[in-house]
């Protein structure tokens, strides 16, 4: 249970600095108020962001983080509450992490486990965590507003039941498979007998054993047929193997002498030799051409040198001329540019400057006319080289050719006479070999007609033999199988008796445990149903009680149903409320005025609130109701008003609304004040 002794928060909505909240100090009924010194009045104060704040805390708010940051401050929000947990103090703090100290030892870092922490200590789901702290705007009771299932699962969860639900579920499951085993087994031992029946009744139809129609006497004597024609077979073989290796020394030898390849070996290298010279003679000529070419280029581009120095003596004869033009003026007395008269200092230096400039442009034409003459010597000497760099005929090159074609004919003349004597070799060892293979040939037919003859009469006798052995081999396997067939069948019988009387033991256990099963479920579903319906009754007294504060429903009941069970044996895990007043039964909650229905809203919310509390010791110490009031009138707010009034619990309710209503009934009051663009807390 989680007791709130102190909020601080900044950066949240209109709050700027730090702002801090005593919750020790206050009473159980607490009005938080508003005051706006921009328009001079309550609202846009601020006083929701508060509550807004805590939510954040506790990671339950559904306001995005953009909008909920202070767009005054550069600062992060920072949100620390310090509670009083079961007797251990607490502090929870969330800014860019959240960060938990629980009696000395903090969780931070991975958001994951702090949260997880977070979520342990609050032991109810975030959801509904955040509908017991806190009632916002227009919003309505949040028990009744759960579906009658989600009602049967949160006071489930809450009360502490879901293992009793959880065994519960278990032994439905092991009473389903106990059953559905003791099915199985009688199914199984109904087979069984069948099957021994089957087996009793097969050992009577195998009868006598089968009759004996060949003896061993005749398998052997069959045998010893076949084993003398088989040896005649065998010596017949060997002897034709004799002739037939006898004849195979006679095989005539073969003329494998090789043809001699001397003359070709010789030739082969002498040609190598003229190739050799005639590539060493072309290497040279490449060589002295690509001398004359270098010189060429060489000398081309003392040629390009050449023609610049004279395109620049030309370009310099031009300025020249202008350059002295610009000098007789000036010793005219004339300015050069504009033609007025100038006689001064400054004309004197112009022509100075202007004289060595004519001086630097005879020495360019100077250069000019040696490089004129440097050019046609140049060009001489190109066209000269280039009748030298013409590729000539290497000398000797005509004597290297001709020899060339002179060892190729030798080497094909040679290569000639090679095939035709190897030709001639063939031809003389076929003739031979041809007529050994006829000699042989003619002595394998005789072979074989006679091995023929020879291998009928063993395969006879072999066939004999193993027609024989064949049918004494099939008695002996009926024999064999009538024994072993009785033999089986006594094992199965015995096996089957056996396998009965065990199964009609299982049976007869699977039966007993079934029994345990149901009881032990009719004995868990009792609890489950008497404390649901205990809670239930609790929680129901608890909203009377308040709701009889009410001139107006000072005769109401409240009634919350629960979990019932239908005609198929199913629960049916619902709650359901209805209430009872002025002599009707069941009446209908859309039925009653605004003031009635958030009346009754609120005695119930009050009412779970304080049985979780008291029962499983979980939420929290403070129940923020913001503008409950609105859209009601002031005989409404009075009968919420004394709802809350009369509520006798430790938590602090807190009522966020400017209601003037809310101040005559109300002592403990915060008050949200905004100056400007910022707001402060005056507790």
């Amino acid at each position: 249970m989680l007791k709130l002794k102190e909020l601080k928060w900044s950066g949240i909505g209109r709050f700027v600095d730090e702002q801090t909240i005593n919750f020790d100090s206050l009473g159980n009924l607490v009005q938080v108020d508003g005051k706006n010194n921009n328009t001079g009045g309550s609202s846009g104060a601020g006083k929701s962001t508060i509550f807004h704040a805590l939510d954040y805390l506790f990671g339950v708010s559904d306001i995005p983080n953009t909008v909920l940051k202070c767009r005054y401050s550069d600062e992060p929000m920072s949100v620390k509450g310090t509670f009083d947990y079961d007797g251990l103090p607490l502090v929870v703090t969330r800014s860019k992490k959240l960060s938990i100290e629980l009696d000395g030892k903090v969780t931070t870092g991975s958001s994951k486990i702090t949260e997880e922490e977070l979520d342990r200590i609050l032991a109810i789901p975030r959801d509904l965590f955040r509908k017991m702290l806190h009632k916002r705007q227009k919003e309505g009771g949040f028990f009744l507003q759960m579906t009658p299932k989600d009602i049967n699962d949160f006071l489930t969860d809450c009360l502490g039941l879901g293992e009793f639900k959880k065994s519960l579920e278990k032994l439905d499951l092991k009473v389903k498979e106990l059953a559905d085993r003791k099915v199985t087994l009688i199914g199984e031992l109904e087979s069984v007998n069948s099957a021994l029946k089957a087996t009793v009744e097969a050992s009577a139809l195998l009868g006598e054993a089968p009759k004996r129609e060949v003896d061993r006497q005749a398998i052997l004597a069959f045998k010893d047929q076949s084993e003398r024609a088989q040896a005649d077979f065998v010596a017949i073989q060997t002897t034709h193997r004799l002739e037939m290796e006898t004849l195979e020394l006679a095989r005539p030898e073969l003329d494998n002498k090789a043809f001699d390849k001397t003359a070709i070996g010789l030739c082969d290298k002498e040609l190598a030799e003229v190739r050799r010279a005639q590539a060493q003679a072309h290497l040279g000529e490449r060589d002295r051409v690509a001398k004359v070419s270098d010189r060429i280029s060489l000398r081309k581009a003392d040629l390009s040198k050449f023609n610049y120095e004279i395109q620049t003596a030309e370009r310099v004869r031009g300025e020249a001329s202008k350059v002295a033009l610009e000098i007789k003026k000036i010793r005219e007395s004339l300015c050069p540019t504009c033609e007025q008269t100038w006689a001064t200092d400054s004309a004197r230096q112009t022509e100075a400057s202007l004289l060595d400039k004519i001086v630097g442009f005879k020495e360019q034409i100077r250069l000019g006319e040696v490089a004129k003459e440097s050019a046609a010597l140049a060009e001489i000497d190109i066209e000269a080289w280039k009748l030298e760099a013409k590729s000539i005929f290497p000398e000797g090159l005509l004597d290297l050719e001709r020899k060339e074609k002179e060892l190729v004919l030798q080497i094909s003349q040679e290569k000639a006479k090679e095939t035709d004597y190897i030709n001639a070799q063939h031809h003389t060892n076929k003739t031979k070999l041809n007529q050994f293979t006829e000699v042989q040939k003619l002595l394998a037919n005789k072979q074989s007609s006679v091995q023929s003859e020879y291998h009928g009469i063993s395969t006879q006798a072999r066939w004999l033999l193993d027609v024989a052995a064949g049918k004494l081999r099939t008695q002996e396997e009926s024999l064999k199988r009538y024994e072993q067939s009785v033999a089986s069948l006594k094992a199965q019988e015995a096996s089957y008796r056996d396998r009965s009387d065990k199964l009609t033991l299982l049976v007869r256990e699977i039966s007993v445990d079934l029994a345990i099963a149901e009881e032990l479920k009719r004995g868990v579903k009792s609890y489950l149903s008497c404390s649901f319906d205990e809670a239930l009754e609790t929680i129901g007294d608890g909203a009377t009680k308040l709701i009889r504060n009410i001139p107006n429903m000072a005769n109401a009941t409240v009634q919350l149903s629960g979990t019932k069970e239908t005609q198929d044996g199913k629960v049916k895990e619902e709650v359901n409320c209805v209430i009872h007043m002025d002599g009707e039964e069941n009446v209908d909650m859309r039925s009653l005025c605004g003031g009635e229905r958030t009346s009754l809203d609120l005695a119930i919310d009050l009412s779970v609130i304080d049985l979780i509390e008291n029962k499983a010791n979980k939420g929290i110490n403070i129940f923020v109701l913001d503008e409950p009031f609105t859209g009601h009138d002031s005989e409404c707010v009075e009968m919420v008003l004394e709802v809350l009034k009369n509520t006798n619990t430790n938590k602090k309710l807190v009522i966020v609304d400017h209601n003037p209503i809310v101040k005559e009934h109300i002592s403990d009051r915060l008050l949200v004040t905004r100056d400007g663009l910022t707001s402060s807390v005056v507790q």
